[in-house]
This record gives structure tokens, sequence and C-alpha cells, in this order.
């Protein structure tokens, strides 16, 4: 199945952004379904409904699963192999005896719901993406952080390997590239722009993504965002 699956953290990072308008052009353009789990939608809608912080992000993405773009992925199956996930994730690592929790079930379910349909999976949060790219690497974070020594417990590590496989990820400086790339976001290049302000357009538009991005809650390094620029000829 062609499809993505989105954490809350990248849809947070997007709608903050204000760049939700952009999703039914890039679905439109990749030709497949976009998807959240039961719990992701909850921290996206239910939780901010009852608050006054993201109400209106949350009214936003309502709108957007109301009308198709987003479609919630329902399963037993799903729920079932996401609690086992969690729970083997969370008893990884170790620090003077107590093990770490590093995920939440939603996060979890989405990673789930994207190795089970073979697809990408969004993420903007850093821990769960340095867990699934490089375990190691959360380890030397993790030591350097809590200033001790950290265990990993070998065998639920190779338990997760057989419910997980690896899945690609992205984040939401790549879907917004993409989106700058396809030309969906030409609204704010109009030359008569430039003459006002007297600025490059295009690398200032492209440079202003990764950066709000990034403050608004994208995990993505200044290296990233200079050869991203690079790669764009900036």
């Amino acid at each position: 199945m062609k499809a993505l699956v989105f954490d809350s953290s990248t849809l947070i990072s997007i709608a903050t952004n204000n760049l939700l308008w952009t999703l039914p052009l890039l679905k439109e353009k990749f030709g497949g379904e976009f998807y959240i789990t039961e719990s992701v939608k909850v921290e996206l809608i239910n939780v901010p409904l009852k608050s006054r912080r993201f109400k209106l992000e949350a009214m936003q993405l309502l709108s957007m699963i109301a009308d198709g773009t987003i479609k919630i992925y329902k399963s037993s199956e799903l729920e079932n192999k996401a609690n086992r996930v969690l729970g083997l994730i969370n008893n990884i690592y170790s620090a003077s005896g107590n093990y770490i929790t590093i995920v939440q079930k939603a996060e979890v379910e989405a990673l789930v719901l994207s190795a089970m349909l073979d697809c990408v999976f969004a993420v903007d949060e850093r821990t769960i993406r340095l867990f699934m790219e490089d375990y190691k690497s959360l380890h030397n974070v993790f030591s350097e952080r809590l200033h001790t020594e950290i265990k990993v417990n070998e065998s639920n590590l190779a338990l997760i390997g057989r419910e997980v496989h690896k899945v690609p990820i992205i984040r939401s400086v790549e879907l917004m590239t993409m989106a700058y790339k396809l030309g969906l976001m030409q609204q704010y290049l109009d030359p008569r722009e430039s003459k006002i302000a007297n600025i490059d357009l295009k690398k200032t538009l492209l440079e202003g993504l990764l950066w709000g991005l990034r403050l608004r809650g994208c995990s993505v390094s200044t290296d990233e965002i200079d050869e991203i620029m690079l790669l764009h000829g900036f």
C-alpha cells in the first residue's frame, strides 16, 4: 500500500507553521493515503480541544480528517502489536537498575502501523527516530545526559527487530522541502515582494521554512539546514 503514516510531532510542526494547507496538495502529488492512528488523533484533536493551547490547530486538523485528507487507521491487530512494542522499547535502556521510558503509545502506534503497511513514517520527535536509526547513538545520549552507565537489554532489542522491521523515516523538514521543490509555495514568490523587501525570495522562503520548522518542533540540526540550502543552490 502506498501510504504515509504521521506521528503527532510532524503534524504539530506543520500546523504551528501554518502549513497544513500543503497537505492536500502533497497528497495529490503523492498518490497514496495519509494515515494517523487513534492515539495520535487523541493527541492532536481530543487533548488540545479541551485546552486553550493548539485549539485552533486542532480544529484545522479536524477539518482535514473530516474531508478525508488524513484518515484514521484502526485495528485490533495494530493496538495489540503496538502495546507489545511499547513495552519492549521502554525496557531497553536502564540506569541504576531502572528502565528509562523513552516513547509514548501514540508514536509507537504510528511506527507499528508504518511497518504493517510497509510505508514511510513521518516523525519529528528525536528520540524514537534515533532509536530506530541508530540505537547506539541514543545510548550515548542517555549516558552523557544522565552521567551514568546505561545498560541495553539485548534480548528485548532482538524482539523489537522481529516485531517492527526498519521503516523509512522522514520529518516535516523533508516534507515541506518537497512541497517547496514541487512548486506548491509559489504564492510566496511574487516578484513584487522582492521589490518591497529587497530579498532573494526563493532563498529566503526555503531558509524561513527550515528554521520555522526547527524552532517549532522539528529536530533538525544547523548542519542539516545548511546542507539542504546548499543542495538547492544557496
